[in-house]
């Protein structure tokens, strides 16, 4: 019986240990704009992204060989996983590309099944999704009517804020395009937290923690905070490859219109014949992210980069991460 109490006891205290380790890491409640208007800034240059130069990097890579992974598997999930199936992967070495960032990549190929993976401890932990939740916000939108097609405007408010192309009524393309914070800020607090909540469960987004509806004020604007920034909802590289393979698998609640919509307002550019649809997400130059689909004929594949800078380095952006997507698939045929 003591035996048995001291092993309660034990398991209580490391639970707390935990959750409070992982409040203190997203305790920054700085009031800045913390998503970069990226797509923006190519202006006066060539859009298309170019390959990084190949310099010495950070190598993690672990022992180059076959093995398995169980698909949508991470630490605190509170959803129900209910696509978990063994899938093998091929680790990577991709860090030629990150050069001075901590990061990797997953790419997933629909033709053989398989995760390709650089840097895996990275690819399986949680981090905020920040913009590129505009993927899903924008199906959720849809399924529900708030929004119905790509020229589809919510209501500018009069607010001046420091990204100008925010200052005035925008469509969907456009504001998925300067990733506009409360454009999807008003889709999302339309469609409701019960309807949002669902719909994250059906794709198993990460932890499915929408508990901070309203975010955490990291921005100075009620409208210009989410659960997605920095706050409740998490989720790993991997799993963002595994909900935009579902979606673009044609696996998921949303109708084919729907995703042919997203799918539309996604398209970047054309690297090496391949088309590139994605949307980018930045903390601070502190993350970014690069999450998406290409496709070249018969050929498709789920992709999401994840970087983060440390101190010495330089700032780590979506184009950033989409640069490094760029470059994978220059290698590819």
């Amino acid at each position: 019986m003591k035996k048995l109490v001291i092993i309660i006891l034990l398991c209580v205290t490391l639970t707390g240990c935990r959750s409070k380790k992982q409040s203190e890491s997203f305790s920054d409640g700085a009031p800045t704009i913390i998503e970069e208007n990226e797509e923006s800034k190519v202006s006066g240059e060539n859009k298309k992204s170019k390959a990084f130069e190949k310099n010495e990097g950070i190598n993690t890579l672990e022992d180059n060989h076959d093995t398995k992974i169980l698909e949508g598997s991470s630490q605190d999930n509170l959803c129900d996983k209910n696509f978990e199936t063994e899938k093998e992967f091929v680790n990577e070495d991709y860090s030629d590309l990150f050069r001075n960032f901590n990061g990797c990549a997953v790419v997933y190929d629909f033709e053989t099944d398989k995760y390709i993976v650089y840097n895996k401890k990275i690819a399986e932990k949680l981090y905020s999704p920040y913009s590129t939740f505009k993927i899903v916000s924008t199906l959720i939108g849809l399924k529900n009517d708030v929004i119905t097609d790509e020229n589809s405007k919510m209501n500018y408010n009069g607010a001046t804020y420091p990204i100008d192309e925010w200052n005035h009524d925008l469509s969907l393309r456009e504001a998925f395009n300067s990733s506009c914070i409360w454009y999807f800020r008003q889709v999302i607090d339309e469609v409701g937290i019960n309807e949002v909540q669902e719909e994250l469960d059906s794709l198993a987004y990460g932890n499915c923690d929408i508990s901070q509806w309203n975010g955490s004020n990291i921005n100075p604007r009620d409208e210009l905070n989410g659960f997605w920034l920095g706050s409740s909802l998490k989720i790993s590289p991997m799993e963002q490859v595994q909900v935009i393979k579902k979606i673009f698998g044609g696996d998921s609640i949303y109708t084919e219109k729907e995703i042919g919509i997203l799918r539309d307002v996604m398209l970047y550019d054309e690297v090496n014949g391949y088309s590139i649809y994605g949307k980018t997400g930045t903390n601070q130059n502190k993350e970014g992210w690069y999450v998406g689909i290409a496709e070249k004929d018969t050929q498709k594949y789920c992709f999401a980069v994840f970087m983060e800078s440390e101190e010495s380095s330089q700032p780590a952006t979506g184009s950033r991460a989409r640069d490094i997507v760029t470059s994978i698939f220059l290698t590819y045929e």
